[in-house]
């Protein structure tokens, strides 16, 4: 069955996403070598990003499809945690350091029991090609089958998929894409049938997306959030 279009939806979190993607916060590590950490909510209720038990101005409340502030760590001790939102409920499970010099995304998003897990993804190892950005799609979406993922100008054919048979839990891998406007659409693996459209999406050249579709919220509705590397 076809789900519902969201590309309201998708352009809103895009641009709410644009107006936080400069902020930096250092978590005022002691000395050792960093990482830069940006989480995303894809869960179905809204959480707070904590630094050494602090949650900052930036990080707190964060409803499906926000991203937090860009977080500078000490690699092997970041001490972040993720928390519901106004209380003190830590979510076990995310991760207990990073690489040293790395940048990444971690999408906080839930199970089929409701459970929250973490998706981890390093935004540093992919270079996209000239004029170009870097794509991954990551499924959070519960219930609702696979997907295949193309990428195209806003308005084109689907043509070749970027991407098959995309489960719950379970991301592409980068790929490049021309910067610019894309739209992505997932269609029912081995089908045209189209069951997420973003909407037009402007990726800049030289910078690598994480593109979440969530759970639905309301119906059969799928939400995104498209969220740039730090």
């Amino acid at each position: 069955m076809q789900v519902p279009n969201v590309r309201g939806i998708a352009l809103l979190l895009t641009a709410a996403l644009a107006a936080c993607d400069t902020k930096v916060t250092s978590t005022g590590f002691a000395g050792g070598t960093t990482a830069t950490v940006r989480v995303v909510n894809a869960t179905p209720g809204s959480i707070d990003v904590a630094s050494s038990g602090t949650v900052g101005t930036s990080d707190g409340g964060l409803a499906f499809g926000t991203a937090s502030s860009c977080a500078v760590v000490d690699a092997s001790a970041p001490n972040l945690s993720v928390r519901t939102a106004g209380t003190g409920n830590v979510a076990p499970g995310f991760p207990a350091a990073f690489t040293a010099g790395g940048k990444y995304i971690v999408v906080a998003y839930a199970d089929a029991g409701g459970v929250t897990r973490f998706a981890t993804f390093a935004t540093n190892t992919f270079t996209p090609g000239n004029a170009q950005a870097g794509l991954r799609v990551f499924d959070a979406a519960t219930g609702a089958g696979s997907f295949d993922v193309y990428v195209n100008p806003p308005g084109s054919a689907l043509g070749t998929a970027s991407a098959t048979s995309l489960v719950s839990g379970t991301s592409t891998s980068f790929f490049s894409v021309d910067a610019g406007s894309q739209q992505v659409r997932l269609t029912n693996a081995g089908t045209q049938t189209i069951a997420f459209d973003s909407g037009a999406l402007t990726l800049g050249a030289g910078r690598n997306y994480v593109l979440v579709v969530g759970s639905p919220v309301t119906g059969s509705t799928l939400p995104s959030a498209l969220v740039p590397s730090c």
